[in-house]
């Protein structure tokens, strides 16, 4: 039966949910706890980012064999007269940018290749250096401490900034470097001397900023074009000009020598989520960062405020569109609504360059609103739990029916009543709908409720009253006999309708119950311990799916 304190109650119990909901996201969003999820929101819309390949931006590496055939210094690295021969080449070429992810802290003057490498560095005149810093605990706190390239190759750079990048503790670099102390990151310097970014216009690099990482044509290569110091330093190496235009970045390919230390390689979206897919070099992240400066397309984090709305509007309209919808109807929904939101995250993050939480409505709000969902058509008391069917055109059974249905109430148990709140046009299939939606059914019988000329012949196979019974007993019910006195079950010589026989049951016979006029109080308290509570949610899809058709029939 529906009415307002019905409605009312029901709306309460979506601001329940939807509060609960809403709460469970905003916490995820925030705390610690969540991190894994907010990750995975940043991670997954990579998955199906378009390969590209951008020639404006070239890797040269030093590799294992780079190191063998051009010889090493003493303390592991590679003899810097290379590095000074490939400022020749790159100066020559007019390449618009080098950017050294290679740490020069020091140098000796009457070294011949140093001084050779810092007159590269100034001829060349575009040309960042790398610095680099180290922990040092300063009143019990641990600080970072910059430590800048060698005084002899710092004066004659164009720019200098902090290599460094700071991986989550998966090793996955999801941040945009800015800064250190004050001090501007590698990729920072070089966008400032390349002018590839109005960084005058916009100094909040406090903002978090995320890394967009471009997705290369396959697992061999990034998504630069790439070579080898020993290749780019050969006479016959490359054709001339080849480097015209182009923005350079130095670095080591794998890990050899000291400037190819374990943090020199990191694990991308793609390694992490593809198996096989190799880590990424630093100097490929590098040139990520600086590449996202200069096209103005890093990743936008939405920030704590823009977190929280994000996660309470999901809450609130996820569970507007479950909470009152039947099980199925509700995991369909559900269904729905988590495709929508990956769809959107994804296209969000890809399109628009914001990165939202969108994992945690999809991973755990959208799964709560449907237990939330479930929970309440199968397993809160407060509703519909039972159907009362009695025959309306006895006085005597509306008048029990009703009071039965408010004892119900007041004992937290919702429960139909009858045909009461149905709709005029398909009233059958409501009513239907109705009996089949509760556990129980509880079947009152006055004096003259099973009279055959009622129940039998062509009256019979119109009347509503023996109908809910044949509904209920084929859909499974628990079907509670109430006998008001002095009504009692045909017994067995009563020609009953094939429908009707299980009434000659001795179960049923002995489990039907006679209320008595003079003690009213034992009605309620026997249709209570009777009730069931809804099965679980495999038991109802098994009779949803095994329910027989039936022919409706005419009241």
């Amino acid at each position: 039966m529906t009415n307002p304190e019905n409605r009312a109650a029901r709306w309460r119990g979506w601001w329940a949910c939807s509060t609960v909901v809403a709460l469970a996201g905003v916490y995820l969003a925030l705390v610690p706890l969540g991190a894994s999820l907010r990750r995975i929101s940043y991670d997954l819309p990579f998955l199906t980012a378009t390969p590209t390949r951008h020639t404006n931006v070239v890797l040269v590496y030093v590799d294992d064999t780079s190191l063998r055939d051009l010889g090493r210094r003493p303390d592991g690295g590679l003899d810097r007269h290379w590095y000074a021969e490939l400022l020749r080449r790159l100066t020559a070429d007019k390449a618009r940018l080098v950017v050294f992810d290679v740490v020069f802290t020091h140098s000796d003057d009457s070294n011949a290749a140093d001084r050779e490498l810092a007159s590269a560095i100034r001829a060349n005149g575009r040309t960042v250096l790398a610095s680099t810093y180290e922990a040092v605990l300063e009143r019990d706190l641990v600080m970072r401490r910059v430590l800048p390239p060698a005084a002899q190759f710092a004066t004659n750079a164009a720019g200098m900034g902090v290599a460094f990048l700071e991986p989550d503790s998966d090793r996955v670099v999801r941040a945009l470097p800015t800064e250190i102390n004050d001090a501007d990151s590698l990729v920072w310097s070089a966008a400032r001397l390349a002018n590839a970014w109005p960084l005058n216009a916009d100094r909040t690099r406090e903002r978090e900023r995320g890394l967009r990482h471009y997705a290369p044509p396959s697992q061999a290569m990034t998504a630069f074009e790439e070579i080898s110091i020993r290749t780019a330093v050969a006479t016959n190496g490359l054709p001339s000009g080849f480097f015209s235009g182009k923005m350079i970045f130095v670095g080591a390919r794998r890990s050899v020598g000291p400037i190819g230390q374990e943090r020199d390689r990191f694990a991308t979206p793609l390694s992490a989520w593809v198996e096989g897919w190799p880590d990424s070099p630093g100097v490929a992240l590098q040139a990520t960062a600086f590449l996202n400066l200069e096209r103005d397309d890093w990743i936008e984090s939405a920030g704590v405020s823009g977190r929280i709305v994000f996660v309470l509007l999901a809450g609130l309209l996820v569970t507007l569109a479950l909470f009152h919808l039947r099980p199925l109807a509700a995991l369909v929904a559900a269904v729905g609504c988590a495709g929508a939101l990956i769809a959107s995250g994804i296209i969000t993050q890809s399109r628009l360059g914001l990165s939202l939480p969108w994992v945690v409505p999809v991973a755990v709000q959208v799964p709560l609103a449907l237990v939330w969902a479930w929970g309440r058509n199968w397993f809160k008391p407060g509703y519909p739990l039972a159907f009362i069917s009695y025959r309306r055109k006895e006085g005597e059974g509306s008048g029990y029916a009703l009071g039965l249905w408010h004892g119900l109430r007041a004992h937290g148990v919702d429960a139909h009543l009858d045909v009461e709140g149905l709709q005029p046009a398909g009233w059958k299939e409501q009513l239907a709908r109705r009996i089949e939606s509760v556990p129980n059914f509880i079947l009152l019988i006055t004096a003259h409720a099973l009279d055959l000329e009622r129940i039998a012949g062509p009256a019979g196979e119109k009347d509503t009253f023996r109908w809910e019974m044949e509904t209920a007993r084929t859909s499974g019910r628990n079907i509670i006999v109430v006998l008001i006195e002095p009504a009692k079950l045909p017994d067995q010589s009563t020609p009953l309708p094939a429908s009707l026989r299980w009434l000659h049951d001795p179960d049923h016979q002995l489990q039907a119950w006679t209320y008595r006029h003079d003690d009213p109080g034992r009605l309620l308290g026997h249709v209570l311990g009777r009730l069931q509570r809804r099965p679980g949610l495999s038991s109802w899809l098994a009779r949803r799916f095994r329910r027989p058709r039936r022919e409706a029939r005419q009241p």
